[in-house]
Order: structure tokens, then C-alpha cells, then sequence
């Protein structure tokens, strides 16, 4: 049995009609498209996420998963009035992954 790690990606005007990278313990796994979800069966166990796009990244989230469990995380994207900033001055944490 596996535990499954969902990615959640709102609606944003930054990126609209690409799919984020997600990637999982240093290998991409898929993508996700603006306004949905996006499922991922990985072991039980310990696991490093995190989302791209172009140079712009999350932070590496850990999450921890049980036989059978699912975790949502959520990707946050700067507003539009932050996010030309926020791509100049810190390009590896522009994307913000949580739990939901």
C-alpha cells in the first residue's frame, strides 16, 4: 500500500496557462495546472516536496506520510503587486508549499 501527497494550485494570474513542476525527493514527477489538484501515490514515509517554474521555486517542504495516508499541500503564489519583486529578490522561495 502507498500514501498519496495532493497539490493544490489556485487560480493566479502569474503562470496561468503553465503547469507548476512538482517535484518529489529530487525527481519531477508531474505538473500542475492553475485552478487544480494533482494527486501523487509515493511510499509511506519521509519525503521532500517542492514546485518550480522556470528559476522561480518553493522551499522544500517535509512531510511525513502513513500507509494509506493523504496530505494536501497547497501552492501560494505572490500577489500581483508583489510578484515582480518577489521574483528579483528571492527567486527560491517565490512559490509559498503547505499543508492544507
Amino acid at each position: 500500500m502507498s500514501a498519496k501527497i495532493v497539490i493544490s494550485r489556485r487560480r493566479s494570474w502569474f503562470g496561468l496557462l503553465r503547469s507548476l513542476t512538482v517535484w518529489i525527493d529530487g525527481a519531477a514527477v508531474g505538473g500542475v495546472k492553475s485552478n487544480r489538484d494533482h494527486e501523487f501515490l509515493v511510499d509511506a514515509g519521509s519525503h521532500q516536496v517542492w514546485v518550480s517554474m522556470d528559476w522561480c521555486k518553493s522551499q522544500p517542504l517535509s512531510v511525513v506520510l502513513s500507509e494509506g495516508e493523504t496530505v494536501t499541500l497547497g501552492v501560494d503564489i505572490p500577489k500581483v503587486l508583489t510578484s515582480g519583486i518577489a521574483i528579483l529578490s528571492n527567486p527560491e522561495a517565490f512559490f509559498r508549499l503547505a499543508r492544507r
